[in-house]
């Protein structure tokens, strides 16, 4: 029986993650003849939805020393000063859950996303039997530099890589220096709901309702769509248009929101949510939705608004998801050109035939990003691994 090992840096409610959970869940159904192990390198609100679908699922977090009493932690001190005891740092504690895993002799090991990669390679190092590598790369420059700064030297492990939008791939051969031979572009995923999805009625009774999402961090730009709405309010106060941002808020940031909001005169315009377990309700009230991301791979988020229905705006330069807008659905405006991305809603408000035949087009467009779509050219390349690796020994 094969057996595969599905690394993810942590199982949170986001994109990576969320691609894994669909391609384990994809598996189980199309595969059950194979072995499916998870491995987080941190918890988080998917870690039931693994467990479900995981043979093994493990995280690589150190579990708390049990309580002890008072004599306990005494005696215990006193064997650890005569070199009877000692407890594993997490460091060592961490190689010994690795060592575990690489005898399980797995066939493959996916590390999905930067910080599984090293995580990936050092199982392989220990396995008896190597299995194929492969390393799904979702992210792009800034946070390459962030978080694997050698990333060239932690790619001479692995067997492939998949870029998550051919922006991706574009840069991991002209920035990374990674040999071209064994990038190949592997979009990710995302639940499109059947039909494409019906629009609710628009928030507050409003002319238009314009909707962003991820995390409320710069690099998400929440700030420029806070810019943007301004801009709209400033230039069209007659226009009745409405902006909700879904996605986690960080306690710390909340207060400069609302003071944004406030101070920018927003309240009552904008609005941020929060995260959500299942956001798609709210999604299907927005009439736009705003990529104001700095940076975004292929964010799950447009598979799952486009194929709603929903035109899309974003930055020119900053994410995959042009890839899929030049073709229709949307509009490309100037990197950060908040004026530009302003007006874009003005059209979509005064031009709701536009609005309509672009979001018809997202609607198929983006049907084609589903896990029945994408899960089975994941499973094909690494078959397609496995034979190429067998057929060099």
């Amino acid at each position: 029986m094969k057996r595969i090992l599905l690394i993810t840096h942590e199982a949170s409610r986001t994109g990576a993650p969320l691609v894994v959970l669909h391609f384990a869940r994809w598996l189980r159904a199309a595969h059950p003849e194979v072995g499916v192990d998870v491995l987080a390198l941190k918890g988080g609100p998917l870690a039931e939805e693994f467990r479900k679908v995981a043979d093994q699922y493990v995280e690589l977090v150190m579990p708390p020393l049990p309580e002890r009493s008072l004599a306990s932690r005494a005696g215990l001190r006193l064997l650890r000063m005569l070199g009877f005891a000692r407890v594993p740092t997490s460091a060592e504690w961490k190689e010994m859950q690795l060592a575990q895993l690489a005898g399980k002799r797995f066939d493959a090991v996916l590390a999905n996303s930067l910080a599984s990669i090293p995580v990936g390679g050092r199982i392989k190092d220990l396995a008896i039997v190597r299995p194929t590598l492969i390393a799904f790369i979702h992210e792009l420059g800034s946070v390459i530099k962030r978080d694997l700064p050698d990333l060239p030297e932690r790619l001479r492990a692995v067997d492939g890589v998949w870029a998550a939008s051919d922006l991706v791939r574009t840069e991991l051969l002209e920035k990374w220096s990674v040999p071209s031979g064994i990038v190949e572009v592997q979009y990710e995923c995302a639940a499109v709901p059947e039909g494409g999805g019906q629009a609710s009625p628009v928030q507050g009774g409003a002319a238009l309702h314009v909707g962003g999402s991820g995390l409320a961090s710069l690099r998400k730009g929440y700030d420029l769509f806070i810019q943007v709405a301004r801009w709209v309010r400033v230039n069209h106060p007659e226009m009745d248009i409405r902006f909700t941002w879904v996605g986690r808020v960080a306690p710390h940031d909340r207060p400069l929101i609302d003071h944004d909001l406030e101070h920018a005169g927003l309240r009552g315009v904008v609005d941020f949510i929060g995260e959500l377990a299942d956001p798609r309700p709210v999604y299907g009230t927005f009439d736009v939705f705003l990529l104001t991301s700095r940076e975004d791979p292929f964010p799950l988020v447009c598979i799952e608004t486009g194929s709603m229905g929903k035109p899309i705006v974003c930055f020119e330069g900053a994410t995959g998801t042009a890839e899929v807008l030049r073709k229709g659905g949307g509009m490309i405006v100037p990197y950060l050109d908040v004026e530009a991305m302003g007006r874009a809603v003005v059209d979509y408000a005064r031009d709701p035939e536009r609005r309509r035949m672009d979001g018809e087009l997202n609607r198929v467009q983006f049907a084609n990003f589903g896990p029945d779509q994408q899960c089975p050219l994941m499973w094909e390349r690494i078959t397609a691994a496995w034979k190429e690796k067998a057929s060099k020994r």
